[in-house]
């Protein structure tokens, strides 16, 4: 299977997001919700009980995650749909729970 993202366009952006500036970063957070509202949506909610320092990483690697994806040639994503994204987490939270991964909710 090919990947979508390959390995150098992954270390470019993880390098780029780590190297933006708060009012950079709050721009590019700002496209994303553009871009996948209700996936920011959805992270922002999910994380927002967190320790700031959790909040941090995962809005630092929801960003990263979006860099690579639009810049991958040859690549168009729609939006994804709150109904979508509800069911792929549960289906993934329940197979968590199965393998022993993660023993109860969040």
């Amino acid at each position: 299977m090919t990947a979508i993202v390959s390995a150098e366009l992954v270390e470019q952006a993880w390098r780029r997001i780590g190297a933006l500036d708060a009012s950079e970063a709050l721009k590019l957070q700002n496209r994303s919700g553009k871009f996948q509202p209700e996936l920011v949506g959805f992270v922002l909610g999910f994380t927002s009980k967190i320790s700031p320092e959790a909040m941090g990483i995962a809005l630092y690697a929801m960003l990263a995650l979006f860099e690579m994806f639009q810049r991958a040639p040859g690549t168009t994503f729609r939006k994804v749909k709150d109904a979508t994204i509800m069911r792929l987490w549960t289906n993934n939270r329940l197979a968590a729970r199965r393998s022993g991964a993660h023993p109860g909710d969040p």
